[in-house]
């Protein structure tokens, strides 16, 4: 009778998370930021530490995520599109390329340097490249 009562429990547990996702917050996306860039191929890019980002969490229906490229100081990232922590990490190592693009050529886009970057990224960490695209 205690088993099936566990069971119930974790049930509802497992059911109650997916209704709400794992709670996006600025501490999530610092630490997603920090998880990517131990890893590669972040780690070698010589990308800012999470304290000198600015992560802003917003709820904008339209926009997964967006790298400011006035100064690339500013990562702000939709909670609308993330409440679980594998999208959340995808569209992070997506602004992340946008950073480390600008902070290295002075500019960034989705084009042909972004892709190759792109295509590290996803078989390093088993994303879809379309996501990239």
């Amino acid at each position: 009778m205690e088993q099936n009562n566990a069971r119930h429990e974790i049930r509802f547990i497992v059911e109650r998370d997916r209704m709400s996702g794992v709670g996006i917050s600025l501490d999530t996306l610092a630490a997603a930021y920090e998880l990517l860039s131990v890893t590669t191929p972040f780690r070698g890019l010589r990308l800012p530490a999470s304290h000198d980002i600015i992560f802003q969490l917003t709820k904008d229906k339209a926009l997964a995520g967006y790298c400011n490229l006035t100064d690339a100081t500013m990562i702000s990232i939709s909670s609308h599109f993330h409440s679980q922590l594998q999208p959340l990490l995808v569209t992070m190592a997506h602004e992340m390329i946008h950073l480390h693009e600008f902070r290295k050529y002075g500019k960034a886009g989705h084009g042909e340097t972004f892709q190759k970057l792109a295509t590290r990224v996803c078989r390093a960490h088993g994303f879809d490249p379309k996501v990239f695209r």
